[in-house]
């Protein structure tokens, strides 16, 4: 809900920043250390959509290490991908992505799971594989294409593919 909150103006980053910070603590209080790690995850990388948030999710994540390997019934792996490209780590967020893109959740999480397709065709495009692009935003339209309301993911995958020549 922060997120949404200042993506509409309704806080400033300042403010942003500091509820995220308070409201990490108050997660990390009552976590276990096994556990703490996730805090990361949805406190930082799962709202960070800009390179700006992503930088900030990528200063925050060594307080929060190990990154889990296991995550459960979650398709956070989406988040950390999406976190990483923005953030610059293209290698790391096409492992990270892969592992979304390709997991069980598809009908748990149908947005994360499309939205990792998506972040996927990206950052295998920043890497040059333009075929592996295609394919990913390839799933994007198949499940989006005819959305009602139009999809703005969808949208953003379709220019990719006429940019790329997809077939």
């Amino acid at each position: 809900m922060l997120a949404a909150l200042r993506a509409v103006g309704a806080m400033t980053k300042s403010a942003y920043d500091a509820e995220i910070a308070r409201t990490a603590a108050r997660w990390l209080a009552r976590v276990t250390p096994s556990t703490k790690n996730f805090v990361w995850i949805y406190a930082y990388a799962n709202p960070a959509d800009t390179a700006e948030d992503a930088a900030a999710a990528l200063a925050a994540e060594a307080s929060f290490q190990p990154v889990p390997r296991f995550k459960p019934l979650s398709l956070a792996d989406e988040a950390i991908g999406r976190a990483y490209r923005f953030g610059g780590r293209t290698d790391d967020a096409i492992v990270a992505l892969g592992r979304a893109a390709s997991s069980c959740f598809p009908l748990d999480h149908p947005i994360e799971h499309t939205r990792a397709h998506f972040e996927l065709g990206m950052a295998r495009e920043a890497k040059g594989d333009l075929a592996g692009a295609c394919d990913a935003y390839a799933v994007v339209a198949k499940r989006w294409g005819k959305a009602k309301p139009r999809s703005v993911t969808f949208g953003k995958a379709r220019a990719r593919m006429a940019a790329l020549n997809c077939k």
